[in-house]
């Protein structure tokens, strides 16, 4: 039962870790955008100055466009 339990809480872990990653990641998003409010900047671009792969920067792009932060 024990091993069970262990395989379960790391998934829980993982699962977990994903979503503070994705609101680090947003509030820096949000930093980069308001320190340069004079540019544009394309979603593959905004990964690539945060030294983040394209998909993260993408989910975090959304969620921003849900809460009304930035237009796409």
């Amino acid at each position: 039962m024990f091993k069970y339990m262990a395989k379960n809480h790391n998934t829980m872990v993982e699962n977990h870790k994903g979503v503070w990653e994705l609101k680090y990641e947003k509030l820096h998003i949000l930093k980069l955008l308001i320190e340069n409010p004079d540019e544009s900047f394309s979603i593959r671009q905004i990964a690539l100055k945060r030294k983040i792969n394209y998909k993260s920067a993408y989910q975090a792009i959304l969620k921003l466009q849900a809460e009304g932060a930035v237009e796409i």
